[in-house]
């Protein structure tokens, strides 16, 4: 650039930059700065972010700019987030073995529950039933009865066993409604149902194991024409007489049979 004293030329004033030094990234970014005169050159293919150079009063086209270079990106990214990334590995990790821990308990859980239920009512199956018997605390009387659709094949050959299929469903839905929070029923297979019930006073055992098989009589004919009947035998013991499921469900089971071959459509207790 032109130096004047007054309005007096002195000289000329020029200024060498060290390009190397003043460009120089000291290893902080993986690619390079680079600066050329767009005049006489073109840009670098890989040239990024190029900025025109402009100084007041000087008449310039020098452009700076980024040289990109996909493998040290890549290998400087992975030197300088090591940490980060070892962090995010880590959390990764950590997470996949928790669901996987999770998911195995909730699988567990779901086999567990569906092998001790019947898949067609949602009640207990024989094995769910035996096994709530064996931690359930009993009062003073334990009930176990046995009910059975009377005529059942009947129903399929008439009807067809979807309508079978539905009849089994209503007894299910019946006993359901009917029975208490603390009574436990189950389908034991066929159209053989079992339910549990314990308290203090034998005579509203009875009454209880009455009601239920009333409603299903009652309500019959919503699940097939003209409806159908039940009958059941119930076993009461007190807490020190319980012999166990298979025991109680034998002696009901041959109180079932007197209500099935003395007229059906009872229970005998």
């Amino acid at each position: 650039m032109p130096v004047y004293e007054g309005e007096v030329l002195q000289g000329m004033l020029s200024l060498d930059i060290s390009y190397d030094e003043l460009l120089n990234t000291h290893g902080k970014l993986a690619g390079e700065l680079g600066i050329v005169d767009t005049s006489h050159l073109s840009l670098p293919d890989n040239a990024m972010r190029q900025l025109d150079l402009e100084l007041e009063g000087v008449k310039g086209s020098h452009t700076l700019f980024y040289q990109f270079d996909l493998a040290k990106e890549t290998r400087n990214f992975f030197i300088f987030e090591r940490y980060s990334l070892a962090v995010v590995i880590f959390i990764y990790v950590f997470s996949v073995i928790v669901l996987f821990f999770i998911n195995t308990r909730v699988e567990h859980d779901y086999f567990k529950e569906l092998a001790a239920k019947d898949p067609m009512t949602g009640l207990l199956n024989r094995r769910g039933l035996k096994a709530f018997l064996k931690t359930v605390q009993h009062n003073d009387y334990v009930a176990l009865a046995v009910f059975d659709i009377d005529n059942f094949k009947a129903i399929n050959d008439n009807y067809g066993h979807d309508v079978g299929d539905v009849v089994i469903s209503h007894v299910a839905d019946q006993i359901t409604i009917n029975i208490r929070h603390s009574d436990v029923a189950a389908r034991i297979g066929g159209e053989e149902f079992v339910i549990y019930m314990s308290g203090n006073d034998k005579a509203l055992l009875q009454k209880g194991m009455s009601r239920v098989q009333q409603a299903i009589v009652a309500t019959s004919a919503d699940a097939v024409e003209n409806g159908f009947t039940i009958s059941g035998g119930v076993e009461i013991v007190t807490k020190s007489e319980e012999r166990g499921f298979d025991t109680l469900f034998k002696a009901a089971d041959e109180k079932l049979y007197q209500a099935k071959t003395t007229g059906k459509d009872k229970l005998v207790f």
